[in-house]
């Protein structure tokens, strides 16, 4: 009987604690409500604290913090011509054969162009696209698969195969231009003066070259000398091989090509950077400068407030003084001042997080940051992996249209799926602990009431 009166003490306990915490909090509402100037500028003052810590944070976090969302990122490597002057320039295709043909320390070595925007018409109607003309191991490279269809065929990529055009499409251009249906693939793309086949949708996590809707075969595009230096270049190193040794490599390369073929070659030496520094290099000074700003910002906001609840208790000497004459303790005064510095942080917390989106769009619409597509996404679309990994395949290994028995903007994988199954989760251990409990205090009473032994 003492053990089931000691638990039924204890949880009448803690609910005259949460009572009184929840009469504080009406008190220091109503206290907040009667001081509007107060409670506005303490308000404002954390939110914008707040906002524009958060917002830039969260740039910095898409565009510095976050990895690549490709297998082995840091291994992959852009590579640039140096001519004798010093200057960086794109690769020639003569140049790119001999460093593909020549070099041991990558695993591929993709050529690509920057990219430019189409207009498409065809089956989808009129719209405009970004598209690249990329080469064989392109994705192979980045190490990216496709989501429904196939990339490119051998017999696609060679010149003059005797194929139709093809093109490989992003995610975002098959859920805004086809609705992310599964009938995509065979579906027609009439661009400039040819037509194209759709055969495959790639993986939502790839945006490379950025903004990049179409990718198409580089060996659509003829091909010219040495001294054309149209194509950017891309490389996955081998496990164990550093830069500094592909490097070295590489420039000794350049000096045979430059015997070999004089100064038709205008390629000195190589320049190798990772694609993570390629990417976000120039934009790494501002956002530190910018981040550490912010934090300035926030940490000011937060003495202001600070001296603005000081000047409050001030005012409010009398009141306090009354309670301690007639019997309030020094905790209980405590928590009543507590639960007014709550009700400020937990609303200005909430204006900061408004401001903190609308600071974030007009940060990225100021300037386009590289990788900044990432900016407030999740790190991982598990949703979309599984639905990848879950269709099945043909002989060949393709992703077959029929297949597509599941549609990614309904899966479980994206946030909203996320927090309902957090929500399970936290729901479910409460009422297993509150299962538990019961059971325990159910066989502790049945102890002690256990009829004794004759």
């Amino acid at each position: 009987m003492r053990r089931i009166g000691n638990s039924e003490e204890g949880s009448s306990g803690s609910r005259e604690r949460l009572a009184t915490w929840w009469q504080d909090m009406r008190f220091a509402l109503r206290q907040l409500r009667r001081a509007p100037g107060f409670a506005g500028a303490a308000v404002l003052t954390l939110a914008l604290g707040i906002g524009a810590t958060t917002a830039i944070f969260s740039v910095v976090s898409g565009v510095l913090l976050r990895q690549l969302p490709y297998p082995a990122p840091d291994r992959i490597v852009q590579l640039w011509q140096v001519n004798h002057q010093g200057a960086e320039t794109q690769f020639s295709d003569p140049n790119f054969d001999d460093v593909r043909a020549r070099s041991h320390g990558f695993g591929g070595l993709a050529e690509f162009e920057s990219g430019r925007v189409v207009s498409v018409s065809g089956d989808v109607g009129a719209t405009r696209a970004y598209m690249t003309f990329v080469s064989h191991d392109f994705f192979d490279v980045l190490g990216v698969r496709t989501v429904v269809g196939r990339p490119f065929a051998p017999e696609e990529e060679l010149v003059g195969g005797g194929s139709a055009p093809v093109v490989v499409v992003s995610w975002g251009f098959w859920q805004r231009i086809f609705d992310g249906r599964s009938d995509v693939l065979g579906k027609r793309l009439a661009i400039g003066d040819q037509t194209y086949t759709v055969v495959g949708v790639m993986q939502p996590e790839l945006d490379f070259p950025a903004g990049t809707e179409l990718w198409a075969s580089r060996e659509l595009v003829p091909r010219f000398g040495r001294t054309a230096q149209n194509w950017e270049v891309i490389g996955r190193l081998r496990p164990g091989v550093r830069i500094d040794v592909v490097q070295r490599e590489l420039n000794a390369l350049a000096h045979t090509l430059a015997d070999q073929y004089g100064s038709e070659t205008l390629m000195a030496a190589a320049a190798v950077t990772p694609l993570r520094e390629q990417l976000v290099g120039s934009a790494r000074p501002t956002l530190i400068l910018l981040l550490a700003a912010a934090v300035a910002l926030l940490l000011i906001a937060c003495a202001n407030v600070a001296n603005l609840l000081v000047a409050r208790l001030t005012v409010r000497q009398g009141e306090i003084a009354l309670r301690m004459a007639l019997g309030a303790a020094r905790s209980r005064l405590m928590q009543l001042c507590l639960s007014e510095s709550l009700a400020l942080a937990g609303a200005g917390g909430v204006v900061g997080v408004a401001m903190a989106v609308a600071g974030t769009r007009a940060l990225i619409e100021a300037r386009p940051w590289p990788l900044a597509a990432r900016v407030g996404r999740p790190h991982r679309r598990p949703g979309a992996r599984l639905c990848a990994r879950s269709l099945p395949r043909d002989r060949s290994g393709t992703r077959t249209r029929d297949s597509l028995a599941c549609d990614t903007r309904r899966h479980p994988g994206d946030s909203i799926g996320r927090s309902a199954i957090l929500v399970r989760w936290v729901v479910g251990s409460h009422t297993a602990g509150a299962r538990r409990r019961a059971d325990r205090d159910d066989a502790r009473a049945a102890r002690h009431y256990r009829t004794p032994r004759a």
